[in-house]
């Protein structure tokens, strides 16, 4: 059995809740402003980015879950924490310039930014932040599979 597909299907259950409610809030924006920007259809590049950025995520906490049992308490904290460092309780123009780069690290803050500036404000793709996402969630990608196949050696060791 491939247990490489194992996050994938993590991945595939939350891309699917994702589409059904990035579709919500399509329905909303056409009752609240009346219409949809054309650049709304371009977050299909956001969203494919992301799940880059997911995927490789998913295999490197895969595998090490294998190794540190309770992995999945600090994975918990980790996520409500990348909430609140994310920009979606506050705009990231409301941060001081000099900590704009740290929230950035953040592999999240792109794509919200991004997501905002494509669906509510309408503003063009920003092509070259979007490369930059791309080549690092290939990275996280060619990492993550790297990691969880040198790790899959050692699992019997471990279960």
């Amino acid at each position: 059995f491939p247990l490489e597909l194992l996050p994938l299907i993590a991945v595939a259950s939350a891309g699917f809740r994702a589409v059904v409610s990035l579709l919500v809030l399509v329905m909303v924006l056409v009752f609240s402003q009346g219409f949809v920007h054309w650049s709304s259809l371009a977050i299909i590049l956001v969203l494919i980015a992301l799940t880059f950025h997911t995927v490789g995520l998913c295999l490197f906490v895969a595998a090490l879950g294998v190794f540190v049992k309770d992995l999945s308490h600090f994975i918990g904290i980790l996520g409500i924490l990348l909430l609140f460092v994310s920009p979606i309780f506050y705009p990231l123009s409301s941060l001081p310039i000099d900590l704009g780069w740290v929230v950035y690290l953040n592999p999240l803050t792109f794509a919200i930014e991004e997501s905002r500036s494509l669906l509510i404000f309408g503003n063009g793709v920003n092509w070259a932040g979007l490369a930059i996402y791309y080549t690092f969630g290939i990275l996280f990608v060619y990492f993550g599979i790297r990691f969880f196949s040198n790790a899959r050696a050692h699992y019997s060791d471990y279960i």
